[in-house]
């Protein structure tokens, strides 16, 4: 029995014991507080990898060109809001609106702070025109709100002004007749300078400069214009790109088709679904889109 209850006392002292050197033992602690870890995944980045982006812009371009916005002939609105656009410029709005949509300042107006100094301007609606469907510059978002780097220009405009702005989504085929037929006050969503669009209506100062280029799919084996001959080239109905590739007369001569569509929404479209080999666009909306591979 004595035996026993050595036995049982020894058995007893050896678990404390181990019990003891257990608790000195620290383990380390699993926090639920999310903002306790630092991933990658924390902050994720906003560029996409190499291997991510689903097209690809050809080297070269086929125009040079510079955006602005049209009024109709004579009218004192493009004064004003020129004048205000300079002031934008002069105090970083225009900048930190370009920052918040392109990563960088890339607008090019002239800043002057005392530019609506002597101007009369009057409280009003302010109807702008659009093609809602041409990112960054004016786009819908997920929310079917019409969103884009005009539209924040715009809305900062309007603030300085006092003026209250109306969003006009249009057919951007039929943009000048909209405009002519007092349906819109302006035509505003990165519209290209052009010396027919100079002559026919009344243009702001340019704000921001872009190119003609051509975009393939980022998998594709062309490399080149000349690798397009005999293929089939998607473009926007009514844009500048139709100017520039009249202007290219030997390239447009080797393609096969032209295809042609409402909005750059489209041809992106026709180009992922394989029946259009490359789109011709603004080199601003490229980079959107090869930026978010966003088509829909």
């Amino acid at each position: 029995m004595k035996k026993s209850m050595k036995f049982l006392a020894l058995a007893l002292a050896v678990m404390l014991f181990a019990g003891l050197m257990a608790c000195g033992t620290k383990t380390p602690a699993t926090s639920t507080d999310p903002s306790s870890a630092v991933t990658e995944s924390a902050n994720p980045s906003t560029e996409p990898s190499a291997t991510s982006a689903k097209f690809r812009i050809m080297e070269g371009s086929l125009a040079e060109e510079e955006y602005g916005i049209g009024f109709r002939k004579g009218d004192e609105l493009r004064d004003i809001v020129n004048a205000a656009m300079k002031v934008l410029a002069a105090d970083g709005t225009l900048a930190k609106i370009s920052d918040t949509w392109f990563g960088e300042d890339i607008t090019t107006i002239e800043a002057d702070a005392k530019a609506l100094d002597g101007i009369k301007v009057e409280a009003r609606e302010f109807v702008l025109g659009l093609d809602d469907s041409f990112p960054p510059m004016g786009y819908r978002d997920s929310n079917n709100e019409v969103v884009g780097f005009d539209i924040d220009v715009a809305k900062a405009v309007c603030e300085k002004l006092g003026w209250t702005l109306k969003i006009q989504p249009i057919d951007w085929d039929t943009n000048e007749m909209e405009l002519n037929a007092g349906n819109v006050d302006c035509l505003w969503n990165g519209m290209t300078l052009t010396d027919a669009r100079k002559e026919s209506m009344s243009c702001s100062d340019a704000y921001m400069k872009n190119k003609q280029v051509v975009v393939v799919m980022a998998d594709s084996t062309y490399q080149t214009k000349e690798d397009l001959a005999g293929k089939s080239l998607a473009l926007q109905t009514g844009s500048s790109a139709e100017e520039a590739l009249a202007s290219a007369a030997e390239f447009k001569a080797s393609l096969g088709t032209v295809n042609t569509f409402k909005d750059n929404m489209t041809c992106f479209m026709d180009l992922e679904q394989g029946s259009s080999e490359a789109v011709l666009v603004d080199s601003i909306v490229a980079d959107w889109y090869i930026k978010t591979g966003n088509v829909a």
